[in-house]
């Protein structure tokens, strides 16, 4: 079902841009995005060994993601990611609202793959997307009211639920967060390993989990993918975006300590 040839083909035969703008973003993200991420991660792996922070820490973006972005005003007026969570809008530039996505999206890898303008809804953050203008930045109030809304809340771990399956992975446990593979992990787990912009993507979702009251679902994700890496084998080539990036928007400290203690005891058992 998951191929990585075809994909960027698959994506132009079903979404064929209707501006000069929308083809500057299309083009951008099959051309432009992979490179620059392989670009990145080559750049972090040869300056890991002299950098003060396994994780990169000192890396601008994720910083001012930790300290919730200073001086960032909040928009009372602006509400479309509550809105469409809460199901008052349908996506735009879908027929569909958030249930219907959950349900008739899901293990449809092909079209998680290739579609490049629902991760920015299913995910908001607090940060202007660069390939979709039709979003909106998440703002404090809507944050608060995801998090204080059972409803909303079971919504977020859905579409968590949707990507981690895509990713070859499903929660063991919903409150913890634990993960494993599911029974298809093969060819997502192959796919992952390759495709940087969903190393791209897991790190705006990771930055959103944050947002919305399920912090403690980061830590378990992590651990996930190092595990993976230093026990079993797979997922190699997502070790300098788990290190660098996902691993760097962990907030609680002692979440920090424990990923920063095992990967220097494998790195340790290694050598």
């Amino acid at each position: 079902r998951l191929r990585s040839i075809p994909f960027s083909t698959c994506f132009l035969a079903r979404c064929m841009p209707t501006s000069w703008w929308e083809l500057v973003c299309i083009l951008t993200t099959i051309i432009l995005v992979p490179l620059a991420a392989r670009f990145v991660n080559g750049v972090t792996e040869l300056c890991a060994s002299s950098s003060p922070s396994m994780f990169g820490r000192a890396d601008a973006d994720t910083q001012r993601y930790r300290d919730g972005y200073p001086g960032k005003k909040d928009d009372p007026e602006a509400d479309l990611n509550y809105r469409f969570y809460s199901g008052q809008m349908k996506m735009p530039g879908y027929p569909e609202y958030i249930d219907d996505i959950h349900r008739e999206w899901f293990g449809d890898w092909d079209r998680l793959e290739s579609a490049h303008d629902y991760i920015q809804w299913l995910f908001p953050i607090r940060e202007m997307s660069m390939f979709n203008s039709r979003t909106q930045e998440l703002q404090l109030h809507e944050a608060q009211r995801i998090r204080g809304d059972p409803q909303l809340q079971n919504r977020v771990r859905k579409s968590y639920q949707l990507l981690l399956h895509f990713y070859g992975m499903e929660m063991k446990d919903e409150t913890t967060g634990e993960l494993q593979r599911h029974k298809d992990y093969l060819e997502p787990y192959e796919n992952l390993n390759y495709s940087m912009h969903n190393h791209l993507r897991i790190t705006r979702i990771l930055k959103h989990l944050g947002e919305v009251g399920l912090e403690h679902y980061k830590k378990p994700f992590i651990m996930h993918i190092l595990k993976e890496i230093y026990e079993n084998g797979e997922l190699g080539h997502c070790k300098n975006s788990c290190l660098n990036y996902w691993a760097a928007v962990l907030r609680n400290p002692s979440d920090v300590a424990e990923v920063e203690g095992y990967v220097k005891d494998r790195s340790a058992s290694a050598s």
